[in-house]
């Protein structure tokens, strides 16, 4: 367990775990943690993915830059739904997750404008 922020700051893959706080108990000398998930952070999924692997087998003559950009729409409509999993219930907690998505291509041919991709 490390100390840090409530709340995801830099999008990085430490950030997508669940939160927790300690709470110390003291009583005289002696001492005790206790450990507490908390319950109104926002959900964050972040997941890699490598171009190489959605079009690797795929025949010479298909459009790899479509293939890679409906495989991404597909997978982030699907981590938005997974997001769901994180919800707490609790009334403060934001229902609205962050998805972080990093796309590693090998060619050209596999990327397109992220401009487009709505």
């Amino acid at each position: 367990m490390f100390s840090g922020s409530s709340v995801a700051t830099s999008l990085c893959p430490g950030e997508a775990k669940e939160k927790f706080v300690a709470v110390l108990h003291v009583n005289k000398k002696k001492f005790r943690l206790e450990k507490k998930k908390l319950r109104t952070v926002r959900p964050f999924i972040m997941e890699d993915i490598y171009t190489s692997r959605i079009v690797d087998g795929l025949p010479s003559d298909a459009d790899k830059t479509e293939v890679v950009e409906k495989y991404l729409q597909t997978r982030v409509k699907q981590l938005i739904k997974d997001s769901a999993d994180m919800l707490s219930g609790h009334e403060l907690q934001p229902i609205e997750p962050l998805i972080r998505v990093r796309v590693f291509f090998r060619t050209n041919e596999e990327s397109f404008s992220p401009i487009r991709y709505d």
